[in-house]
Order: structure tokens, then C-alpha cells, then sequence
């Protein structure tokens, strides 16, 4: 073996060994603006910025548009597309040539009215009072069942913590695993605090866009698992 046939061997290695550590695109939705509300049947502009360390930018069938209520909804860098009326929560998939994948979402409304506040009669001006938000907590069929109940779920786009509380279970023994759906991927989260009565909270915003995770679930396990 020859010294240029060496050189040549051994820079075909290394292209492989660069091309095995693949980067993840980087993706940016343009438009529509995040919380944007449009009307029933209005054209909607999609646009998005979607770069790869070794394929440059990305287009075409490399980008996928879906909406949870609407399914996929279009490819690309742009179009424009009708989506039904509703809350939207619209997720572009980029995936580069080596299968590195990132998402990113927004949360749109379509023909949503806004809450009213309040009845006019004659010059008076009526407005209902505050009412605190509605909880619906799991009950145990059986007492004495260790069990893990909700006791405040943060509505979509809070910022604030989830709440719970452990029940039939000694809180010095057992903790919460919690778990938040974002972008159709599992997460976990860490940062759970714990009462002497069981009671916990959990921050589940601790990344970007995680106010926008759509499915929340929780587990009881003992403190060593």
C-alpha cells in the first residue's frame, strides 16, 4: 500500500466517523405567531426557518406540518392551508438525510369568540363574579388503597406548578413520578416537592414549550425505585 492510498483510506474514515455523530436540525417557526387567532375558513400562513449542520437548509417532504385536531396539514417552507375551527396545537417535524429529527410547536385558535364579560341592561353593566376553577379529583373506590390524586392541573399555556397529594402511603416512604406528553414525546420531570401530610407540587415547565404539553401523568412509587 502506497502513502496516497493510505491518505485516501484514512480520509474516507473519518468522513464516516464525522457523518455517524449526526447534528439535529434547527428549526424556527416563522409564521403563524404563537397564540395567533384567526377566523373561520381564513387562509392560514405557515412559514418556517429550518437548518442542518450537514444537509444546509431544509425543505420540501423534510418538513412536515401537523395540527392535533387537523393532522397533517401540509410540507415545506410555506403554504398556506384552512384549519377547522378550534384550538390548535400545530407541530413542524423536521427530519434531516442522516434521520436526526426536531420539532417545535405553536398553539393557534380558529374561530374562537371571546369569553363574554359580562351583560348590559339598559346603562347598567353587569359583571359575574370570579369563580375559582373547577377541580375534579380521583377518589379511591376502596379505603386504605395507596393511591395518588390531583389536586390543581395547570390549563394549557400555564406557567404554574401541577399539585397532587399521596394517599394511604407514609410520605417519609413513597414519592411521585411525573411525566408530561410535548410534542408527541414522553418527559420527565425532577423538580418535585413533598409534604409530611403527602401533599406535592411539581414544576412541569422547565424546558421550552413545555406549557404546551397536552397529556400529564403521575405515578406512585416507593422513594428507592
Amino acid at each position: 500500500m502506497n502513502k496516497r492510498t493510505f491518505l485516501l483510506i484514512l480520509i474516507v474514515f473519518l468522513i464516516k466517523e464525522v457523518r455517524a455523530d449526526n447534528s439535529d436540525p434547527v428549526v424556527r417557526i416563522k409564521k403563524p405567531r404563537n397564540y395567533s387567532k384567526f377566523e373561520p375558513e381564513e387562509e392560514i400562513p405557515f412559514e418556517a426557518k429550518v437548518t442542518d449542520l450537514e444537509d444546509g437548509d431544509l425543505s420540501g417532504e423534510a418538513l412536515i406540518w401537523t395540527s392535533d385536531m387537523d393532522g397533517r396539514i401540509g410540507q415545506g417552507n410555506s403554504f398556506s392551508a384552512v384549519l377547522s375551527q378550534g384550538s390548535h396545537i400545530v407541530i413542524l417535524t423536521a427530519i434531516d438525510s442522516g434521520r436526526s429529527v426536531t420539532r417545535a410547536s405553536i398553539f393557534i385558535t380558529v374561530g374562537i369568540p371571546p369569553e363574554p364579560i359580562g351583560k348590559i341592561e339598559g346603562s347598567k353593566e353587569e359583571k359575574p363574579e370570579p369563580k375559582e376553577p373547577k377541580i375534579e379529583i380521583f377518589k379511591p373506590k376502596e379505603e386504605g388503597i395507596p393511591s395518588v390524586v390531583f389536586l390543581f392541573v395547570p390549563p394549557f399555556g400555564s406557567f404554574k406548578d401541577l399539585e397532587g397529594q399521596m394517599l394511604n402511603v407514609d410520605p417519609n416512604k413513597f414519592t411521585v413520578a411525573v411525566y408530561i406528553m410535548k410534542d408527541g414525546v414522553w418527559w420527565s420531570k425532577s423538580a418535585i416537592k413533598t409534604n409530611k401530610d403527602g401533599k406535592w407540587s411539581c414544576d412541569i415547565v422547565t424546558t421550552e414549550n413545555d406549557e404546551l404539553a397536552i397529556k400529564i401523568i403521575v405515578y406512585l412509587i416507593p422513594i428507592d425505585y
